[in-house]
């Protein structure tokens, strides 16, 4: 070790010690999975900016801005939903209705995959392919206007080639587009409910996926059926798990006057479950959770984004913030919390916020950029950005900046 590597330890122990015997100091955050050097800068960011110091304004209350899917919780919300329903076909669209959600705002032409002869993907194709078994499913499923079974449906051609292209236009989506359109288009499927509907049938998702095991599917077209989009196939991860750490840090932050806000680009009904439901224990109120809003008529969820809600995704969280929060504080954030490149905006647009917590998903990109300038400050006693690691096997916190990927047991800081 470095004698500047010795100081700066030595340095964090005793601020460590400080901290922690503060004696007005008794919200502290719990001790947990964080690194060490994180634990330290986090409570003293409580310390500093929370009702125990002496230039605290209750009537100006500091606030924390957080991302949800992978950086509040482990897992996507919005992802693991989508399975959920196509698992017990909870869809409720005509074939109509189907074919105007999952051809709203997609391209026309080639993707930038390729299928297994090594041609490009084409959206036009897909979207034929997946309206052709969706018909299939939709006259025979006694769920919509059939007569068999959710089990005898479900080892159909049609139901096989159907999971498949639902997956691979996502992925087709996020590499041709980004995936802001990706995220979008997936919401888009889940219209043609109430608010309420979709929040309960969340909730189901929510508790099976807490519950269960964290694994990757595979998902392969049919190789049987005549279509126009053959040998096709897309691998996705599901479960979720409540991340004890981040729910401690927002009852720390809110314990000592610091309001906390969650803002996420997975649909705001989807997510409100979790947040919002003492149960899982974040706690956080309902009017401080941001999400996608979806168009409404008579109370029922349009594939349309609402006019009245920017898409909260990169520069569009960094849009909210500034109206919602910074036009009628004043102020901007003082900790903001993100996992990927979604929130390198919010991360990086506020030169005022104190610091920036990265859960690391060894990502690159933008958010990859912002990853290297935390490791860059890792002696800095006051970084701009830390860096926080995940072990993907468990979904909890590692005690160092280093994550475990998904089925391996070694750790790194980038990829």
């Amino acid at each position: 070790m470095s004698v500047v590597s010795r100081v700066a330890a030595l340095l964090i122990s005793i601020v460590i010690f400080f901290s922690i015997c503060h004696p007005a100091f008794a919200n502290k955050l719990g001790r947990g999975r964080f690194s060490d050097r994180n634990y330290t800068l986090l409570n003293n960011l409580i310390l500093e900016n929370g009702k125990h110091s002496r230039n605290y304004n209750p009537k100006h209350k500091p606030y924390a801005v957080c991302d949800w899917d992978n950086t509040s919780a482990f897992g996507d919300a919005e992802e693991t939903l989508s399975y959920y329903m196509l698992d017990n076909l909870n869809y409720a669209l005509s074939v109509s209705e189907f074919r105007n959600a999952v051809s709203l705002g997609v391209p026309h032409g080639p993707s930038k995959l390729l299928n297994k002869e090594g041609k490009p993907i084409v959206f036009d194709d897909l979207i034929e392919d997946l309206v052709e078994d969706y018909t299939y499913i939709y006259s025979h499923y006694s769920g919509f206007s059939g007569n068999k079974g959710l089990a005898e449906v479900k080892i159909s051609e049609e139901y096989k080639d159907f999971a498949a292209k639902l997956y691979v236009m996502f992925d087709a989506l996020e590499a041709t587009c980004d995936t802001a359109l990706a995220d979008r288009w997936q919401g888009q499927l889940m219209s043609g409910m109430t608010s309420e509907q979709l929040m309960e049938l969340s909730e189901k998702s929510i508790r099976k996926n807490l519950d269960g095991e964290l694994h990757k599917i595979k998902f392969s077209s049919s190789d049987k059926l005549k279509r126009r989009c053959n040998g096709v196939s897309s691998t996705t991860f599901q479960g979720l798990r409540i991340n004890s750490d981040m729910r401690n840090l927002y009852r720390s932050l809110m314990d000592n006057g610091i309001d906390v806000y969650i803002l996420s680009a997975s649909p705001e009904d989807i997510i409100i479950p979790i947040v919002c439901n003492k149960g899982y224990g974040y706690n956080i109120p309902r009017e401080n959770v941001f999400g996608v809003r979806y168009a409404k008529i008579n109370g029922v969820l349009q594939p349309e984004l609402s006019p009245k809600r920017v898409m909260t995704w990169g520069s569009g969280k960094v849009d909210l913030i500034r109206k919602q929060f910074v036009r009628t504080k004043g102020y901007t954030p003082i900790l903001v919390c993100g996992d990927s490149d979604g929130d390198y905006n919010m991360l990086s647009a506020f030169p005022e916020t104190q610091l920036g917590l990265i859960v690391n998903r060894l990502k690159k990109g933008n958010i990859g950029t912002l990853c290297e300038q935390a490791l860059r400050q890792r002696n800095d006693s006051k970084p701009r950005y830390i860096l926080q690691g995940v072990d993907e096997n468990t979904g909890l916190f590692n005690a160092d900046e280093a994550t475990v990927k998904w089925g391996t047991t070694g750790k790194y800081l980038v990829k």
